[in-house]
């Protein structure tokens, strides 16, 4: 964006899109006569937000100044105000040479078209009995031009046919023998530095900022089997039972490079089909059940309707809201001594044959000075400086995940009744009854297989928390 008549030149952030075309359609309908039956489904198409919070003040290169004069001999004024200010080149400055050796921030022509977000789904319910209700649904939804972090390795590395180069050339400075040898001259007179960095695309910028692109290259997808059982309030009985299996893929998991451990670093952003795996909140199986109950006794149920009995055994229900569902995924930062000068993002590590992603844990294992993960299951897919690089064989997001995540709440309650409009009702609430502990993922994902003291794995926190009992009272009229 330049703010200049200069040919070739534009004044805007980003171009603007005005084909934000937004249908939605649905059906419903009951096949038979029955009743009992129903096919329902829909498509939707909207568009999400832009953000344009990220560069703050670093366009401003080429249209402000800051003069600063300074005194000749350290003594005298810089200047007189009876001479005038002093004169200096007035903004815009347009020369192509202003950023060189500098950081730079950039922003797409394309940036400016939101994410695209289609929603679909189609369903079945089938009343089964009185009051219960099957219903089987599957949902989906496919997302494009989602804010990623691709654009920066884009432009911070240098073209994958000079991974063939290995670290020790690309790390030579430019004019020693590693680089003549190999055939690679400053990209313009006065540059220094390495190799790798001379064969960027753009070699005068030091880098372009981690916030530098604005680009929406991203992409997610998700797709699910809904199964839910409703049973509708009834001879004292509410429950229902959900079940869903899904899956979420996307390439785009973190707006920045190193947000989310390493599901936010690419590592080859010329390819982002590579760079495509399962979210970062990712959850496959998830099953849930809620229910209320209230026992058949006392007064207006089947068993001890009168005097003590019913003072004593009568008003009662319990309930609970039980969860169980799949671990979250784990991703790893890159490994370690892979970075080279003119390459942006991530070497990620390979599998060791043999070793498990997790450490054996017994019915006495103790977070504080065992790890959940396992050190030894990384390798460095580059342990040789003078070989060509290569790519980790890991997922930007892996299939590995935390142990699965169990909880019941569980709550009874009686209610004496005094007249027809005024009781008074005993509560209490068991949050997480059966104390589970389900660890959060560990504060240190970076593996360090040559480091033998690393904290690498070790967990030091939980996602829920410890068995909580509430007691109420509530007087009505």
């Amino acid at each position: 964006m330049f703010a200049s008549n200069c040919s070739g030149c534009n004044t805007a952030w980003a171009k603007t899109f005005y084909d934000n075309f937004s249908p939605r359609i649905g059906f419903a309908f009951s096949p038979g006569s029955s009743g009992k039956t129903a096919i329902r489904g829909g498509y939707s198409l909207f568009y999400g937000p832009l953000f344009y919070s990220d560069f703050g003040n670093n366009m401003n290169a080429g249209y402000t100044a800051s003069p600063n004069p300074v005194s000749q001999n350290g003594f005298s004024p810089a200047f007189n105000l009876s001479g005038g200010f002093p004169a200096y080149p007035a903004p815009p400055t347009l020369d192509p040479a202003i950023r060189n050796n500098q950081s730079v921030d950039y922003i797409t022509p394309g940036f400016g078209k939101p994410p695209m977000i289609q929603s679909w789904s189609f369903q079945v319910q089938q009343q089964l009995a009185p009051d219960l209700i099957l219903s089987l649904a599957y949902v989906g939804n496919k997302t494009q031009n989602l804010r990623s972090a691709a654009a920066v390795g884009m432009y911070n590395n240098y073209p994958l046919q000079d991974l063939s180069l290995g670290a020790n050339v690309l790390t030579a400075p430019v004019g020693s023998a590693a680089a003549t040898a190999a055939g690679i001259m400053a990209p313009y007179p006065g540059f220094v530095g390495a190799v790798g960095n001379a064969l960027r695309k753009y070699p005068q910028y030091r880098r372009f900022n981690t916030d530098c692109c604005l680009e929406n290259d991203g992409m997610s997808d998700f797709d699910a089997l809904e199964v839910q059982l409703s049973r509708r309030f009834r001879n004292g009985l509410n429950l229902q039972l959900s079940y869903t299996w899904s899956k979420t893929l996307t390439d785009a998991d973190s707006l920045l490079p190193g947000q989310n451990a390493g599901g936010g670093l690419y590592q080859n952003p010329y390819d982002l089909y590579q760079e495509k795996s399962v979210s970062s909140q990712d959850i496959p199986q998830m099953l849930v059940l809620s229910y209320i109950y209230q026992l058949p006794l006392g007064k207006g149920h089947r068993f001890f309707q009168h005097g003590i009995a019913n003072a004593v055994l009568g008003g009662w229900q319990i309930g609970a809201i039980q969860r169980y569902q799949s671990g979250q995924p784990l991703p790893f930062y890159c490994a370690s001594n892979s970075f080279s000068p003119g390459w942006d993002d991530c070497f990620r590590f390979n599998p060791v044959p043999g070793q498990s992603v997790y450490v054996p844990r017994g019915t006495g294992y103790n977070p504080l000075n065992t790890p959940y993960l396992n050190n030894a299951f990384f390798a460095d897919p580059n342990p040789n400086p003078g070989a060509p690089l290569v790519f980790g064989q890991l997922s930007r997001v892996t299939g590995y995940r935390m142990q699965p995540y169990f909880n019941e709440d569980v709550n009874i309650s009686k209610r004496f009744l005094f007249t027809e409009t005024m009781y008074l009702e005993f509560r209490a609430d068991a949050f997480n009854i059966a104390n589970r502990h389900i660890f959060a993922q560990p504060y240190n994902l970076n593996p360090a297989p040559n480091n033998a003291f690393t904290n690498f794995g070790f967990v030091n926190s939980t996602v829920d928390t410890p068995r909580g009992v509430q007691l109420q009272a509530t007087f009505s009229f």
